[in-house]
């Protein structure tokens, strides 16, 4: 849509992500605002998910137009979610704060560690087939 090849946009997308989430880290890590376990929880999930998703998807022509079509529907349903979740918080937070009021330290480190893993094979996903992020 600007002229820019899809691979150069990835490439500075993952630059300024790199650079800026890293910064961010080291400031708030240093000013102690990191909850480091929630912080392990989510990698024990992203990280397995992430070379997982990315080991099956070389599997696949990934350069196909049904398989771009399948990939861009996953990611634009994950983002509707997430933007909704975003939005309507209070509602499920009250819900399930009314419904679970006491999660036990091994069911909040699991319930924890899945959205790590979703995060990571969409993620990974997204980076395998540049034209989506363009």
């Amino acid at each position: 849509m600007f002229g820019i090849h899809p691979v150069t946009a990835v490439g500075t997308d993952l630059l300024h992500a790199a650079v800026t989430k890293s910064f961010g880290t080291l400031v708030h890590g240093y000013i102690h605002t990191v909850d480091w376990r929630v912080v392990r929880r989510l990698a024990t999930g992203s990280v397995p998910m992430t070379v997982l998703t990315l080991l099956i998807l070389s599997l696949f022509d990934l350069s196909s137009a049904h398989a771009a079509h399948l990939i861009s529907r996953a990611l634009g349903a994950a983002l509707l979610v997430t933007a909704l979740a975003l939005i309507f918080r209070a509602s499920p937070l009250a819900y399930f704060g009314n419904h679970f009021p006491e999660l036990g330290p091994r069911r909040a480190a699991a319930l924890t560690v899945v959205p790590g893993g979703v995060l990571g094979a969409l993620a990974s996903s997204r980076q395998l087939v540049p034209e989506l992020s363009v």
